[in-house]
């Protein structure tokens, strides 16, 4: 249990066990949290776990929380930690199907097992077929060719070998893989269930939920950008609402981890969690992250999803934006892009209902802005329209609350 030494500040991390001084660089803050700083050391929640040679399974069960051992078994928690690195991540799998993989490696990451080797290396003949064959083959002949690899494994693959399917086949997928077949909602709410939270490829540690934020204060990169193209898309040379600003050279989700990183913030799930202090400090350091990597690129928005539908959300490069603009330029876009218009205009749009807000409420709003929260951001996190927000801040509206 915690121990805290009012004299002396010390405080003893409730994970690992060793007593430190009770200062920031010790222990990230969290203002609900018992004088403001958590009970576990920064080395701790980074992962970085300290086991001694002489490091007993048994102990380390034992020191574990009831709803730990209601859920988990002495003989399975053995069987893992005997086995981990013998096996491969099916047969983990396989062994307990009632936990997923994520959830295991979490477990197993505390006892600083790491496997020297992936029982699943890639040989140099699996290599050159996925090269050869992964453009323009369909999903079903690529697993029959690749035994045992899930179609997953083989889309991360080639996406680090920057092998990409051909506008055959995407067009193929867009147009004709699932025509005529419509998802029941029941199936379409389990894939969404399933796909949630660490469960998703593309989880990056819980900073989605953040992102509505930090997009709200990259307007002045933005301006920038958009000036140098004169205001409009680099490709059509259209001037209208309808632009995105594209990371050319690193994506806006590594810019965050980077600024978190930087400044040693733990990732929460609100912006409202931050003090003051560190929001200010978070503003400049993504701002200047954001310039350090370069201006951005205008383009419409259908184009920009398409970019980052052949080319993944991760790990995208110049080269791989070089590529596509040749490829537009040559024509090669055409058909999609007509589709993908129809598509726009044949569906139906849903007019969103904006709530009205209670006195509380406002009176929250005047509080964030007098932060310095922005106003796109707080009309998204209301759920109000952006000039509601607008006429609170200028007292337009709600004159009466103070």
């Amino acid at each position: 249990m915690e121990e805290t030494n009012q004299e002396s500040k010390m405080r003893t991390c409730t994970q690992c066990g060793e007593e430190k001084e009770l200062t920031e660089e010790n222990f990230y803050k969290e203002e609900t949290a018992k004088e403001g700083y958590r009970t576990k050391c920064k080395e701790c929640v980074k992962g970085k776990y300290k086991q001694t040679d002489d490091f007993n399974i048994y102990s380390w069960y034992k020191d574990r929380s009831n709803i730990f051992k209601n859920k988990w078994l002495f003989e399975d928690i053995k069987w893992i930690y005997d086995n981990y690195l013998k096996i491969g991540r099916k047969e983990l799998i396989n062994k307990f199907p009632n936990s997923n993989y994520k959830t295991l490696t979490n477990i197993i990451y505390q006892w600083n097992i790491r496997k020297t080797e992936k029982n699943d290396n890639w040989n140099d003949e699996d290599i050159n077929f996925l090269k050869i064959n992964y453009p323009s083959m369909p999903q079903n002949k690529l697993q029959e060719g690749l035994k045992d690899r899930t179609w997953d494994a083989i889309k991360n693959k080639a996406t680090k070998l920057r092998v990409c399917r051909s506008d055959e086949m995407l067009f193929k997928i867009n147009s004709e893989a699932h025509k005529g077949y419509i998802m029941p909602a029941e199936q379409r709410r389990k894939i969404g269930i399933n796909n949630r939270g660490s469960n998703n490829k593309n989880w990056k540690g819980g900073l989605t939920p953040l992102h509505t934020y930090f997009r709200s204060i990259l307007n002045e990169w933005k301006n920038d950008s958009l000036k140098v193209y004169d205001y409009k898309c680099a490709f059509t040379g259209e001037n209208n609402r309808d632009l995105q600003i594209h990371h050319a050279n690193e994506n806006f989700s590594d810019i965050i981890a980077e600024t978190l990183n930087l400044l040693e913030l733990p990732i929460y799930d609100n912006m409202l969690k931050y003090s003051d202090e560190e929001i200010k400090k978070i503003n400049k350091c993504f701002l200047d992250l954001n310039y350090k990597h370069g201006l951005g690129i205008p383009l419409k928005r259908k184009l920009h999803k398409l970019f980052h539908v052949m080319y993944g959300l991760t790990n995208n490069t110049q080269d791989q934006f070089e590529e596509f603009k040749s490829k537009y330029f040559d024509g090669e876009f055409k058909e999609i892009l007509e589709i993908k218009e129809k598509t726009i205009k044949n569906k139906q749009r849903n007019i969103k209902e904006y709530k009205r807000l209670t006195r509380d409420e406002v009176i929250r709003i005047r509080e964030l802005l007098d932060k310095g929260f922005p106003i796109t951001y707080i009309s998204k996190e209301y759920g109000m329209k952006d000039t509601a927000i607008y006429n609170i801040k200028t007292n337009k509206s709600w004159k009466n609350v103070v």
